[in-house]
């Protein structure tokens, strides 16, 4: 994925690197727990971005920063009759190159069960989760309140049974241990797939926030297995980090296994792109 860096977003230029190998905070797992990645991603995804919708809601800037964003996830949630506004966290991942969303909020699960029924859906049990699949796509009632979304079946059965098991990327020390460090509460994202981005690296995360304005903050931090890898990472990430004059008041170094950048950028740009993790496709 190569885009001339004049043109490129904050959010761009994240995807990009999250994307170049193939393509929430939290190690809670479900049960009344927030949604988070460490919590509720398997641990064999690829990669995963969380958008934490009440942050987002709470900051008219950050809401009108993401209308894209939400755009593509009331769209992908359109068989369910769910929409955005009854959605408080939402997170997409890929496994085996397949897409999933999911979602929990304040809808209610009978509605969206009848919604299902009444559009032609059928439904089958997976360890004891309802999947209910049609022409749209597999939506799988975790609890409720609770969802995900995918258009291969195999996959939503994949992610049922490793849920199921507790086999969940906060299981991981190198995602684990990038998710804590991160401080970006209203948008994050994670890949393992970032080998050819940086030698030895374990886990690429990158998270923001919004500030009260048309500014948020941004951190982005690499995992490897020993210091003296993060020290040789550190100039190719650092030249990311600084590119354009996108970010402002950056400041980059290395914390034991990490590499670590933090600073500014324009919302509007933070942003930009990020609606693509959130649309389904067939």
């Amino acid at each position: 994925m190569r885009i001339p860096l004049a043109k490129r977003s904050l959010a761009g230029l994240a995807l990009a690197f999250l994307l170049a190998g193939a393509v929430a905070l939290g190690c809670g797992g479900s049960g009344g727990e927030e949604l988070t990645i460490g919590g509720d991603v398997p641990e064999i995804a690829q990669d995963a971005t969380l958008v934490d919708l009440e942050v987002v809601r709470s900051d008219p800037e950050l809401l009108r920063a993401t209308a894209e964003l939400l755009g593509a996830l009331n769209r992908s949630l359109g068989n369910t009759g769910v929409g955005s506004s009854e959605v408080e966290r939402a997170v997409t991942f890929v496994v085996n190159n397949r897409r999933v969303l999911m979602v929990e909020g304040t809808f209610d699960t009978e509605d969206v069960t009848t919604r299902l029924e009444e559009t032609g859906h059928s439904m089958r049990r997976i360890a004891g989760t309802e999947v209910w699949s049609g022409d749209a796509g597999n939506v799988a009632l975790l609890e409720s309140g609770r969802m995900a979304l995918s258009y291969d079946f195999r996959t939503i059965e994949t992610v049922i049974v490793q849920m199921e098991e507790g086999l969940t990327l906060g299981r991981v020390q190198a995602p684990m241990e990038t998710l804590a460090r991160m401080r970006g509460t209203a948008y994050i994202s994670l890949t393992t797939r970032c080998e050819n981005i940086a030698p030895g690296c374990r886990a690429l995360g990158f998270s923001a926030s919004g500030e009260g304005g048309t500014t948020g903050s941004f951190d982005l931090v690499s995992w490897y297995d020993t210091p003296e890898e993060a020290e040789a990472a550190a100039p190719s990430l650092e030249a990311f980090s600084t590119v354009e004059s996108l970010f402002s008041d950056v400041s980059t170094g290395t914390e034991g296994r990490m590499f670590v950048a933090e600073g500014e950028g324009r919302l509007a740009e933070i942003f930009l792109g990020a609606d693509s993790e959130f649309r389904l496709r067939p």
